[in-house]
């Protein structure tokens, strides 16, 4: 439970890491995403690596590439989603109200 879910959603933390940054959001994302990959990965291959051999391949193949598929379809969806102008707006406005403190 601690690697499937609070290190690999907690990875997403990481994204902060750009907040100062020209394009951290996405910059921050793409980092989070992959931090979370790393989590997903490492669960699939303690976990669910018996699942493996029904398909004929190995646990870390397997790990990498049932992960890979669902992680990369949704990062490819929030980018397109944070690149539509309506968002970048609202995320530039937000990004202003919390440095005005």
């Amino acid at each position: 439970m601690l690697v499937d879910y609070i290190f690999a959603f907690g990875a997403l933390g990481l994204s902060g890491l750009f907040s100062k940054s020209k394009n951290g959001l996405v910059k921050g994302y793409i980092v989070g995403v992959l931090g979370r990959y790393f989590f997903a990965f490492l669960s699939g291959m303690i976990f669910f690596g018996a699942y493996a051999a029904d398909y004929g391949m190995s646990a870390p193949v397997y790990s990498l590439v049932y992960n890979g598929i669902y992680l990369s379809v949704e990062a490819v969806l929030t980018l397109i989603i944070l690149y539509l102008p309506p968002v970048k707006k609202v995320m530039g406005q937000l990004k202003t109200m919390a440095t005005q403190r």
